[in-house]
């Protein structure tokens, strides 16, 4: 087997464990710097084969039970800062999925405050919650439709409970930011579904690209710390499915 390969469906058996790690890893490597360089639309067909190679080793270890080796431990001495690639991609893939739990948030926020419509087909008119007409006729439907929007609406305020919990480490992890940071973060991965790219967010923020690097770099820390993705003297990777 050469140094470079690429895995496939009818070759990965071949490969031990620690060749599929360190090959799994490389390839999230590059991944990362091209969507670092390139917007989505310009990834090509060349990410999302790397894309596809790496959903494969890893559904493969986890398969084997063999997951384990990419979220193992690495140790680092005393305070050493870890190597950027051990938590990066584990901190951008949170903050992805705080950007879909913030649209939940505004969708349901929308629907609260529109509320429920019910409609009234014997009389067909529509009446917003709060204020239903018709006959006597209609009273009983007109009930059991207002307490229907009721349950409908608490449902709503569960659900949005619910996500705001999901969200409570990640708030509390911006907190630690500072502005810049913060400023940085926003515009990167919440400004749409997918993260921009850095020459996309460079021109967004009120310094140089050389500044934003290192104001980047120093918030994508900060959150692995906070978050718990990292500790002192050592990183621990977490494994998603």
């Amino acid at each position: 087997m050469g140094k470079s390969f690429v895995v496939t469906p009818e070759n990965i058996e071949l490969y031990p464990p620690d060749m599929l790690v360190k090959r799994y890893h490389s390839i999230t490597r590059t991944m990362r710097k091209k969507e670092e360089i390139y917007c989505t639309s310009e990834l090509g067909q060349g990410y999302e084969l790397l894309k596809e190679e790496s959903d494969l080793i890893h559904s493969y270890l986890v398969s084997q039970q063999l997951d384990h080796l990419i979220a193992e431990q690495i140790r680092f001495p005393g305070m050493d800062k870890p190597a950027p690639e051990t938590y990066v991609a584990l901190v951008e893939r949170k903050l992805r999925d705080h950007y879909t739990h913030l649209q939940h948030i505004k969708e349901l926020e929308q629907k609260l405050k529109q509320g429920v419509q019910i409609i009234i087909p014997s009389a067909s008119c529509v009446a917003s919650y709060g204020g239903v007409g018709g006959g006597r006729s209609n009273q009983s439907m007109s009930e059991r439709l207002i307490i229907r929007a009721d349950q409908i609406e608490e449902q709503w305020k569960i659900e949005l409970e619910d996500w705001h919990i999901q969200c409570e480490p990640m708030y509390r992890a911006l907190e630690q930011l500072d502005e810049e940071q913060r400023l940085v973060i926003e515009k990167k991965y919440f400004s749409s579904k997918k993260p921009l790219s850095d020459i996309h967010v460079i021109p967004l923020v009120p310094f140089e690209h050389r500044k934003f690097y290192k104001v980047k770099g120093a918030a994508l820390l900060r959150l692995a710390e906070s978050l718990r993705i990292i500790k002192p003297g050592r990183i621990e990777i977490e494994l998603y499915d």
